[in-house]
């Protein structure tokens, strides 16, 4: 389950067509739009009806200057990516930020969302079947907008940590402990300067969860959990002057949760004034493990959302820039640092979430739009493989027989789905052999690869054909020595002159005509045989060839 707030008004939402990457990293297909409400915020996904297929959430914000307070979309999924028509709930005054979970232990997904202009949030605990109770809300402070949920004082039952922007100065950071039965206690404040989202992970190993908040010319607060729903100040990170964004992974296989702030900097900024939003950026932050970290510099861009979209178990990074048409997708190594980064063409929108959508193991996208209101889904391409056929064994062979080949698939990532296997013959038409390939689906262990056998069966040798034709050629110089014999019997010179002169005619053309024919061997025709691979979207092939004597 996961929750992404938006920040910018500025949104790129991204109809992506995917540009070819190296061989076998990361693709997306086209976006697929789905009509929501107005100003759509945030997204989350959960299974909301329980058929095993990923549903979306979207807050929609609304615009509170003609009085519409928004709402909350539920697209329900239908397991291949695609989305059902969405149902709209009433749940306060324009939400900024989602949340889902199981607030009350039911076994079924419920959402909670940060009103901004409410100064609470809304809990809609969920039916299991798609649909959801009344909103009932408790109170939070300034304006939300962030919303998390973990558990901070080990009761085991979901709690929420809200950020919330200055509203009379009453800014800072909201902790509603659940009861488990999908109520919440009144909030525990923890004063702040006027933050702008939140991450939560355990940063020092001491089993209660800590908050990293990203705060105007702080950057980020560092707040260990005291394990009682209380937190303590305990340092802060300064990686830009206006950080509006920070999520938590581990991005150098090392087991410690690390740090990935979005943010703009005004400590480089020429010339002066400033732009209103000078040097966009993401910077990482690596956990040293002993409470202090390494900031390590990414690339020029202010959307994030995170996932292994090329499935090596690294995490990577999909990123975008408000101004450009355009986002990237840099794959993670195991040392905290990315490969340079691969390009998706768009037009204005913002990356929200990534999620598996279409259950091929593989992260899909969720953009977000006000110019239309839509969100765009754009799913990953999922399983990609290399596949090679070996020469057939034998390489020529004789109607009655086969022959057969070894084929090989090798995965290029770690999203390890079915791959069906096909054949075909060319040339086709009477007398084409046929193929088969078995198995005709294989699966290749992660970053591994499997093996079939391709076999090529031909039709039985016909009775009358080209070969009689050979052995009615090669007779004939047998007939024209019978025929000499026979005129040696005879007494007249001429007609035993005569009759050399036509036998010596008969012998020759005889040996021209089986020269010709190869001494009565049979031709030999080549047929290209082509073994193809078919996952969710990609397809590739491979060919052989082989002769047949006919």
């Amino acid at each position: 389950m996961q929750r992404r707030k938006m920040h910018s008004m500025s949104l790129p939402l991204f109809l992506a067509l995917s540009i070819p990457a190296a061989a076998g990293t990361v693709a997306f297909k086209p976006a697929v739009t789905y009509a929501v409400g107005t100003a759509p915020a945030a997204v989350a996904f959960a299974d909301f009806n329980g058929d095993g297929n990923t549903d979306l959430a979207v807050a929609n914000s609304g615009n509170a200057a003609v009085g519409d307070d928004g709402n909350v979309c539920i697209l329900l999924g239908n397991g291949d990516g695609t989305f059902q028509s969405p149902n709209s709930l009433s749940a306060g005054k324009n939400p900024s930020s989602i949340v889902v979970g199981d607030f009350n232990r039911d076994a079924r997904s419920d959402v909670v969302v940060a009103n901004k202009n409410g100064a609470n949030v809304s809990v809609l605990l969920g039916n299991g079947d798609g649909t959801f109770q009344n909103h009932v809300e408790y109170a939070a402070r300034g304006l939300p907008i962030s919303i998390l949920a973990a558990d901070f004082n080990g009761d085991s039952k979901s709690d929420l940590v809200v950020a919330a922007q200055c509203s009379g100065c009453s800014a800072g950071i909201s902790v509603l402990l659940g009861n488990g039965d999908g109520t919440f206690q009144a909030r525990i404040d923890l004063d702040t300067a006027s933050p702008q989202a939140i991450a939560v992970a355990d940063f020092d190993f001491d089993g209660h969860p800590d908050l990293a908040v990203a705060i105007p010319f702080t950057s980020i607060a560092i707040f260990r959990g005291n394990g009682d729903g209380t937190f303590q100040f305990s340092t802060s990170l300064f990686a830009y002057s206006l950080p509006h964004d920070v999520q938590t992974g581990d991005f150098n296989s090392d087991s410690k949760p690390d740090l990935a702030v979005v943010g703009n900097d005004f400590r480089f900024c020429l010339p002066h004034p400033c732009p209103p939003n000078p040097n966009p950026g993401i910077r990482v932050i690596l956990n040293n493990g002993d409470g202090t970290f390494s900031e390590l510099d990414v690339a020029n861009a202010d959307k994030l959302t995170l996932g292994d979209f090329d499935g090596d178990r690294n995490l990577d990074l999909a990123m975008s820039l408000s101004t450009s048409t355009t986002f990237d997708v840099l794959l993670g190594k195991d040392d905290g640092t990315f490969d340079a980064p691969i390009s998706f063409t768009g037009m204005l929108g913002t990356l929200a979430i990534s999620a598996d959508l279409n259950r091929d193991k593989a992260p899909d996208l969720v953009g977000l739009s006000t110019a239309p209101n839509t969100i765009a889904v754009f799913l990953n391409a999922g399983t990609d493989f290399s596949i090679s056929a070996s020469n057939p064994t034998p390489g020529t062979i004789s109607r009655g027989q086969s022959s057969s080949s070894n084929v090989s698939v090798t995965l290029l990532n770690g999203f390890d789905n079915p791959i069906a296997l096909t054949c075909s013959v060319q040339p086709a038409g009477p007398g084409a052999p046929g193929c088969s390939v078995s198995p005709d689906s294989v699966t290749p262990a992660p970053n591994g690869s499997a093996t079939a056998t391709l076999t090529i069966n031909t039709g039985t040798a016909s009775a009358a054909g080209t070969g009689s034709m050979m052995i009615g050629w090669f007779l004939v110089p047998i007939i024209g020595l019978v025929g000499l014999g026979a005129t040696s019997t005879s007494k007249r010179t001429n007609e035993n002159l005569t009759a050399c002169i036509l036998a010596g005619g008969l012998i020759l053309g005889g040996l021209l005509f089986s020269v010709a024919c190869g001494d009565g061997s049979p031709p030999l025709t080549s047929y290209t045989v082509t073994v193809t691979g078919t996952s969710i979207i990609n397809e590739h092939s491979s060919t052989v060839s082989l002769a047949i004597k006919q």
